[in-house]
């Protein structure tokens, strides 16, 4: 109990005494200690890494957002390697404008589709991703 109430006095000890601290630090850094909630998990199955690979820098299972390319997000076969499907994140607004964009997905736990909200700057732009047949007739 001793080494509980000294560590929780180590770690208030710190909060109040961080640069910048006060109340909103405070707050900040305790809910950053909190686990993160089932909810914000994606359980479709074009998220699964054992069926596809694909770059995690852009897209996860925790739907969070994320920094936002230039080009599509590859889906590759995890048995084959090849290429089953690409992701656009959609045009930016205002590409001439040097600024951090971001992007976060939610796939649909089993039917291919997937919404994306991008964000560059104050303007956000919602995508809908659905599957793309090409008919070859």
């Amino acid at each position: 109990m001793y080494k509980c109430r000294q560590i929780q006095q180590r770690f208030k000890s710190t909060i109040i005494n961080a640069k910048y601290g006060g109340r909103t630090e405070a707050i900040k850094r305790l809910l950053a200690q909190l686990p993160i909630s089932a909810q914000s998990y994606s359980s479709s199955p074009y998220l699964d890494l054992s069926i596809f690979s694909y770059d995690d820098k852009w897209v996860s299972v925790m739907e969070r957002p994320k920094s936002c390319g230039d080009h599509p997000i590859r889906f590759y076969a995890r048995d084959s390697g090849l290429l089953r499907f690409k992701v656009h994140a959609g045009l930016m607004v205002n590409p001439t404008v040097p600024s951090r964009k971001l992007v976060a997905f939610t796939f649909h736990p089993s039917e291919p589709f997937a919404i994306s909200v991008q964000r560059t700057n104050a303007d956000y732009v919602v995508n809908f991703h659905v599957r793309h047949t090409s008919n070859s007739s």
